[in-house]
């Protein structure tokens, strides 16, 4: 299910490769970086998520509401 995520900011941050919307694609890239970072070290909980830190599991759903948020903004930029 979490690779659904990475595909959420992926499509945000393809979607906003625009002339005019650099800034915000930079924003993009970076955020899908980051989610895609967190998944690989909350993948190493996959046997015992319990032992997962609850850092990276706010960082990972922080990055993809940010991302959705990215993505609903790349329809109308």
């Amino acid at each position: 299910m979490g690779i659904v995520h990475i595909v959420i900011c992926g499509l945000a941050a393809y979607f906003l490769n625009h002339p005019d919307t650099q800034t915000i694609f930079n924003i993009a890239v970076i955020n899908a970086g980051i989610n895609l970072w967190s998944f690989g070290v909350m993948s190493n909980f996959r046997d015992n998520p319990m032992m997962a830190t609850n850092f990276w599991t706010y960082i990972h759903m922080l990055t993809t509401f940010i991302g959705v948020g990215l993505l609903i903004y790349s329809f109308f930029a």
